[in-house]
């Protein structure tokens, strides 16, 4: 898969009704607090070919070798409500970090995994596709230099 570094998942996303429950229970299980909470800022992504204002309340708990990200969708149309309306609470999404966010998302629409919802961020970006028959959703995740969890292509894709 071209620039999609399979060797390591960054996180799992689990979308909830309610931050806070969700992040008390996890805090409760985990023994620790979260390591970050907030709101993403809204911008204009691209959920189902229109564009959307979305955002999420999100909570960030670091346990080791990857992350748990609890999102409780806020503000337009996402996978994040949609997926919470449809499917209830539960797991959302795996991600992995890719190197060149076109050449990744064609890649999966090669696989038959189209494009749900992409979006950007401060200093990233990042890209949401079906996977029918692998339970989940996946979601890719690029990083501009200055991001916290930016790494050059040649020291961290693996590639698969």
């Amino acid at each position: 898969m071209e620039g999609i570094d399979t060797s390591a998942v960054l996180h799992v996303g689990i979308v909830v009704h309610s931050l806070d429950t969700a992040v008390n229970a996890w805090a409760e299980f985990l023994g620790v607090g979260p390591a970050s909470v907030g709101v993403t800022s809204t911008s204009e992504d691209e959920y189902n070919g229109t564009s959307t204002s979305a955002g999420l309340k999100q909570a960030i708990f670091d346990v080791g070798a990857f992350k748990i990200e609890l999102m409780e969708p806020v503000d337009g149309p996402s996978i994040w409500a949609s997926d919470l309306n449809a499917r209830g609470e539960g797991l959302h999404h795996i991600a992995f970090r890719v190197h060149g966010m076109d050449d990744g998302i064609g890649s999966c629409e090669v696989l038959g995994m189209p494009l749900i919802q992409r979006g950007e961020f401060e200093k990233g970006r990042y890209a949401y596709l079906g996977s029918e028959g692998a339970g989940t959703v996946i979601e890719l995740l690029e990083f501009d230099p200055g991001h916290a969890e930016f790494v050059p292509e040649s020291d961290g894709d693996a590639g698969a």
